[in-house]
C-alpha cells in the first residue's frame, strides 16, 4: 500500500495539539537529556522488550503468562500489520521526501542539529535507502502509525503492573518516555502513539 495517510495524520496532530508536538518538545526538553532520550528510546527500549518477554516466561502467573503473549501476538499482528498497511504512513522525518512538503522542515533541522542528530539522520538514511533501493536488510520497514515502540512499552507497562505496583508506575515511565521520544526524533505523530497505546490496553 503506497503511502497516503500522512497529510491528515499531520493535520489531526496538530489540530489535537494546537502547533506540532515535536516542535513544542524541542523547546521543553533540555539539551542534557537529548541523548538520554535517545537511548531510551533506542537500546534501552530493545533491553526492555526482550528482557521483559523472558521474565514473563518464567513468571509463575500462568494466566498472565497467557493474557501477555495474546496481547503481544494480537498488537504485532493487528498493530504491525493489518493496521500499518492500512494507514500507511512515513511519518514526519519522511514527510517531505515523500510529499515534496516542507511542513517539518524546521523539526528535522532541529533534530539534526541536536546532539544525537547525527545518528538519527544515519538511521533515517540506512532506512530510506534501503526502502528507494527494494533493499531487504535487518531492521528495516518505514511505518508511522501505528507506533509499535509504544504499543510493546504499553504490553511491558500492564504486565509490570499486574507483579507490582513499583515496577508498573517505573514501567509506565519508561513507555511515556518513548511517546515522547518517538514524536521528539520525529519518527511519529504523537497520534501514532495514543492509537497504539489504546488498541493494547483494549
Amino acid at each position: 500500500v503506497p503511502f497516503y495517510l500522512d497529510p491528515v495524520l499531520a493535520d489531526l496532530d496538530a489540530m489535537l495539539h494546537g502547533a506540532q508536538p515535536g516542535l513544542v518538545l524541542h523547546k521543553l526538553l533540555p539539551e542534557v537529556l537529548e541523548w538520554p532520550l535517545t537511548l531510551v528510546y533506542g537500546p534501552l527500549w530493545a533491553v526492555v522488550w526482550v528482557g521483559g518477554f523472558f521474565a514473563v516466561a518464567v513468571y509463575g502467573d500462568r494466566q498472565l503468562r497467557r493474557r501477555y503473549w495474546w496481547t503481544c501476538a494480537l498488537s504485532l499482528f493487528g498493530l504491525g500489520t493489518v493496521l500499518a498497511t492500512a494507514l500507511s504512513s512515513v511519518g514526519p522525518i519522511y514527510y517531505e521526501a515523500v510529499y515534496g512538503d516542507p511542513r517539518y522542515s524546521d523539526l528535522t533541522a532541529a533534530i539534526f542539529a541536536s546532539g544525537p542528530g547525527g545518528q538519527v539522520k544515519g538511521v533515517s538514511t540506512y532506512l530510506w535507502t534501503t526502502y528507494t533501493t527494494g533493499s531487504n536488510s535487518f531492521g528495516t520497514g518505514i511505518s508511522a502509525m501505528p507506533s509499535m515502540h509504544v504499543a510493546v512499552a504499553t504490553v511491558q507497562t500492564l504486565a509490570a503492573f499486574s507483579v507490582s505496583r513499583i515496577l508498573g508506575a517505573v514501567l509506565g515511565c519508561f513507555a511515556l518516555c518513548i511517546q515522547f521520544g518517538s514524536v521528539y526524533l520525529g519518527w511519529h505523530y504523537a497520534l501514532d502513539g495514543y492509537v497504539s497505546a489504546l488498541f493494547v490496553a483494549c
